[in-house]
């Protein structure tokens, strides 16, 4: 084993400080959407600019975040009133079905359950890239939220196992609280 210098002891806290957990004060990040998430160490959260570069429409996520290359990101957003009260597997087969209505060209490969959240996943096109998506939803007490994760499709590979990693870190404030 090697010693320990005081050169290591700033990168171990740099990296640790790099190593955010997204959600709520008490977590990190406030995004005040009653939930936490240990987000990948490469994301940050969108200026309005490059949000609005993203995302063309005037109705994007309420959180955006994204690596420094804008070629991935990930997003949160609390489910759209009409669905709101149905269970979580019934809300994946409305935004499924959503989505195939807005694009027709989209492939839908698998789907799943990681902790509480529940996901699909599938590829879809933009101007002139091939994008692989995954979207996941999960409770955050009253509510629902839909998060959506994407990257260029020829780097899904690289991404979709860490995504799901980070899906089963999600902690609502219910669960935080029981444990003091």
């Amino acid at each position: 084993m090697e010693q320990v210098t005081n050169e290591d002891l700033d990168y171990i806290l740099l990296r640790m400080k790099k190593e955010k957990t997204m959600g709520d004060e008490d977590e990190g990040g406030n995004f005040g959407m009653g939930f936490s998430v240990c987000i990948p160490e490469e994301f940050e959260q969108a200026d309005g600019e490059s949000a609005s570069n993203l995302f063309w429409s005037e109705k994007r996520p309420g959180v955006i975040l994204t690596s420094l290359k804008r070629e991935e990101g990930v997003t949160f957003q609390f489910l759209n009133e009409e669905i709101e009260g149905k269970a979580l597997l019934d809300c994946r087969k409305i935004v499924k079905q959503l989505i195939e209505q807005i694009d027709r060209r989209c492939v839908f490969y698998s789907e799943g359950e990681e902790s509480e959240a529940v996901w699909f996943d599938y590829k879809s096109f933009a101007e002139n890239k091939i994008v692989y998506n995954l979207v996941f939803l999960f409770q955050a007490g009253p509510r629902k939220v839909l998060g959506t994760f994407f990257c260029l499709f020829e780097e899904y590979d690289k991404w979709k196992p860490r995504i799901l990693k980070m899906l089963k870190t999600i902690k609502t404030k219910e669960e935080t609280d029981e444990r003091l």
